[in-house]
């Protein structure tokens, strides 16, 4: 009988601070300020640039027609290293 009475009062506690828990979830984030443009003033470009440099390029596979895969046969390199070459 305890018992039952003891689980009584924790489930009311439970969705007391439940209750309590999304009221105050819900007005902090009804009460959060948005705004269109959070940066005010504009973004100046700066003399930086970058540039690009291919420095790998995997040969053509064939076309549509005909498929034909240039990597097909991988081989350990044989010294305990876990490396592959493709042959």
């Amino acid at each position: 009988m305890k018992l039952l009475s003891f689980i009584k009062k924790y489930n009311f506690l439970y969705g007391i601070f439940s209750a309590l828990f999304v009221i105050v979830a819900f007005s902090s984030i009804s009460s959060a300020q948005i705004t269109k443009n959070p940066i005010s003033e504009p973004i100046e470009k700066s003399k930086l640039s970058i540039g690009l440099e291919e420095v790998v390029k995997i040969p053509d596979s064939g076309s549509e027609d005909e498929i034909s895969a240039r990597l097909n046969r991988l081989i350990p390199a044989g010294d305990g290293r876990r490396r592959l070459f493709s042959r």
